[in-house]
């Protein structure tokens, strides 16, 4: 649990301090861009970097719209999730949720980049199948998700996404297994420069 806590609150303070680098006055090269994803996941047993659960099965779905601001390789974006979580054996729970994700282009070349990402975010779920695996207050849970993937030019300041993405949603503050997915993220952007 401690780990968690501290991988949070490591995550929110990079995501802090990526915000203060984006927006620098003399930023020459600042873009806007919104997008549309598709998240669609599963739980995989015995996570080398998280405690889970092989007692719990599920798989997740998810419509992310997001709102980035760029400066050069680094961005900064909001992450909507709109969303179901289809436990094997149950009724489905429904989530909303919100991340502040941090982007790094390691790769870039014209248009095309390879980049990695991570950020901190709050959700909702509407029931919790077991408060061992996740023990909600009142629905409210923290929410880290890291991952990397590829972006490529399908025409003028428009792109596709393609990435691996891993989400952790848990109980907050109090003590519990955990909810782990694993999944694929397709997803579409446009851009536009800031003035």
């Amino acid at each position: 649990m401690k780990v968690r806590k501290s991988c949070f609150l490591f995550w929110t303070l990079i995501t802090l301090m990526s915000l203060a680098l984006i927006h620098p006055a003399n930023a020459k090269d600042k873009k806007l861009t919104t997008g549309l994803s598709i998240f669609y996941g599963t739980q995989i047993s015995k996570d080398p970097l998280w405690s889970s659960s092989s007692k719990y099965d599920w798989n997740y779905t998810i419509l992310c719209p997001s709102m980035n601001w760029r400066s050069g390789r680094l961005g900064i974006y909001l992450e909507g999730a709109i969303g179901k979580y289809n436990f094997y054996g149950t009724r489905d729970t429904y989530s909303l949720g919100i991340c502040a994700m941090t982007a790094y282009d390691l790769i870039k070349f014209n248009r095309y980049s390879l980049f990695v990402e991570l950020g901190p975010g709050v959700a909702w779920w509407n029931k919790t199948p077991s408060r061992k695996l996740v023990n909600s207050n009142k629905g409210l849970l923290g929410r880290i998700q890291y991952g990397t993937g590829f972006e490529f030019p399908i025409k003028d300041k428009v792109s596709l996404t393609l990435s691996y993405r891993f989400t952790h949603d848990s109980g907050f503050p109090k003590g519990d297994i955990g909810a782990n997915t694993h999944g694929i993220l397709l997803g579409i952007k446009s851009t536009k420069d800031i003035q």
